[in-house]
């Protein structure tokens, strides 16, 4: 497994690094460096893996400038999120017009995440779920 040390995170970030550690109190949030930028978002990288990422809407309508903005090498914290989403499973088990009867349901409840529905029979849903799961870098 990679280290931050790996990726640049010296001893001088490290002795610095308790100026932000307050903010990084939840089991969701840590550092990782910028590895490319496109517009309004950018690749960040961590001990892990490298994954997409966007600037937070209080962070980027309060930037005075594009060169405040974080760019290629720069050290960032970062807090990362589960994207909620309602799973379908076994949807084989009932007709195709049941089905979407069932995904009308959902949307007229005015739940909004991602619905994927599976079927275990055809392989349906499977390519959407594993990439959830496993996003492609």
């Amino acid at each position: 497994m990679m280290k931050l040390i790996d990726l640049g995170f010296d001893p001088w970030f490290e002795a610095h690094v308790d100026d932000v550690r307050h903010d990084l109190r939840q089991e969701d949030q840590g550092i990782a460096r910028v590895s490319a930028v496109d517009r309004n978002s950018c690749m960040i990288r961590n001990e892990l893996r490298e994954i997409p990422a966007e600037l937070a809407g209080k962070f980027s309508f309060h930037v005075e400038s594009p060169v405040n903005l974080p760019c290629v090498g720069d050290w960032v914290t970062v807090q990362y999120h589960v994207e909620p989403m309602v799973i379908l499973a076994k949807t084989d088990l009932i007709p195709p017009d049941e089905l979407q009867q069932k995904l009308a349901a959902i949307r007229q409840a005015s739940i909004t995440t991602r619905v994927i529905a599976l079927s275990n029979i055809t392989g349906s849903g499977f390519d959407e779920f594993q990439q959830v799961l496993m996003p492609v870098m």
